[in-house]
């Protein structure tokens, strides 16, 4: 019997020495999965690292002058005398452009005069050899037949709404900071250009639509306009670092305890590992007894 029950135990020892090596193996490959964890966390602080907003000069009351955040594109960023220009459509939150027979373009009625002409040509429409009213599509820069455009239609409201859906085919308005984020990626992913408003006698601003032949003049952009900068989103940033700190102290945790695992599974193995041997010992003994006995 006791040789028998030796062999049972030394078998139940021997299948928790699997089970014990299998969770070894579990929680090895856990902390494996957990240094990319980490490695994405560090990724994603390095990318806080470089988020940017765009801010505008402005002039207080007592004369200083300081730059804001852009949170509101009407009177943020048009207020302060610039505007969007994406595919050659200014969004200035103007009405003035019917739809033409594209769905996806806009046109402008602009007067020729004589004075414009140059040796009897439109110096940027060559087509255009006499006075007169012509319209232009501002998306392609193409001169369209009056016949082809739909004077009827709605106008189209070119604001920041429009300008979403255009740029990006967004179906909700972004609001609050959101507004400051769009718009700085939408000029660092250099799909639009930024358009400098002419100041009116009455406060207002003027901008500039094709087919204007200074439109190019009143282009624009943040690292030449002295009343744009490019900074570091400083609020951005601190919430990045909260979280960076957050999630290794989470990480940390986690390793310590998966540490800690490993380390209890290491004891047991050892002691495990122990008393297989006595049992092997013992069970060794008892044969060369039986041996003995018969021989």
């Amino acid at each position: 019997m006791g040789l028998a029950s030796s062999q049972a135990r030394l078998l139940n020892l021997t299948a928790r020495m699997h089970q014990i090596e299998y969770g070894a193996a579990r929680l090895e490959a856990m902390k494996l999965q957990m240094a990319n964890e980490s490695k994405q966390v560090y990724n994603d602080y390095l990318e806080a690292l470089e988020k940017t907003k765009v801010q505008v000069k402005t002039l207080n009351t007592d004369g200083s002058v300081t730059y804001v955040d852009v949170y509101d594109y009407d009177t943020g960023f048009l207020g302060a005398g610039y505007a969007i220009d994406f595919n050659g459509v200014v969004y200035d939150n103007s009405t003035a452009y019917p739809l033409v027979s594209s769905p996806t373009t806009y046109a402008e009625a602009f007067e020729v005069a004589e004075e414009d002409l140059v040796d009897g040509k439109h110096p940027k429409y060559p087509e255009i050899t006499s006075a007169g009213t012509y319209y232009i599509a501002l998306a392609s820069g193409e001169l369209l037949d009056a016949a082809d455009v739909d004077t009827t239609s709605e106008e189209v409201e070119l604001n920041f709404e429009q300008l979403c859906k255009d740029a990006f085919g967004a179906t909700t308005v972004p609001t609050g900071k959101e507004v400051e984020t769009v718009i700085t990626n939408l000029i660092n992913s250099g799909m639009v250009t930024i358009v400098q408003g002419e100041k009116q006698a009455d406060g207002s601003w003027l901008f500039r639509h094709q087919p204007d032949f200074e439109f190019p003049d009143w282009e624009s952009s943040v690292a030449t306009n002295t009343g744009l900068q490019e900074v570091t989103d400083e609020i951005f940033l601190k919430k990045a670092e909260a979280k960076y700190e957050a999630d290794m102290k989470r990480i940390d945790m986690k390793d310590r305890k998966y540490d800690h695992d490993l380390a209890a599974l290491e004891a047991e193995r050892n002691a495990i590992k122990q008393e297989m041997e006595t049992l092997k010992t013992v069970a060794k003994d008892n044969v060369e007894r039986t041996f003995k006995l018969f021989s």
